[in-house]
């Protein structure tokens, strides 16, 4: 029998507006450590205008996020939708490339609860009306 739940990460996410960065840069052009040292609060879902209107480029959103407890034996997938070319990375390690205006479900694998992951979504659009357009969620399932 599947088990399956879901955690939803809507809300307010870190974000570094990257003026600097390629859209094939595996990391800020800060670097990790300095990421957290220009960012901003944005609001997820949400285009990149409803913070940096005229903003075109690359866009890291990032956040901490802790499984539950009972998520210990099954696969965690990350379900969004961005309008956007998006890259899925979790403590700073690539995992996926997402193609513009689409659907983005990522195997983030295995994972330990209650240990802190860090969770971030390179986005990268021409202007300023892409971003993170659905709810981001967390989606465990055991079978």
């Amino acid at each position: 029998m599947d088990k399956q739940s879901e955690e939803n990460l809507d809300g307010w996410w870190h974000a570094f507006f990257d003026a600097a960065a390629l859209p094939a840069q595996l990391e800020p052009s800060v670097g990790w450590q300095g990421i957290d040292d220009h960012k901003e609060s944005t609001p997820v879902p949400g285009a990149f205008s409803l913070l940096q209107p005229g903003h075109g480029g690359v866009v890291w959103y990032h956040r901490p996020f802790v499984l539950p407890e009972w998520w210990g034996k099954g696969e965690v997938w990350l379900e969004c939708a961005a309008r956007s070319r998006v890259q899925v990375f979790l403590d700073e390690t690539p995992l996926s490339t997402v193609a513009e205006e689409s659907t983005v479900a990522v195997r983030l694998g295995r994972l330990l609860p209650l240990r802190v992951y860090n969770l971030c979504l390179k986005v990268w659009h021409q202007d300023d009306s892409g971003g993170i357009i659905s709810s981001v969620t967390l989606v465990y399932r055991e079978s």
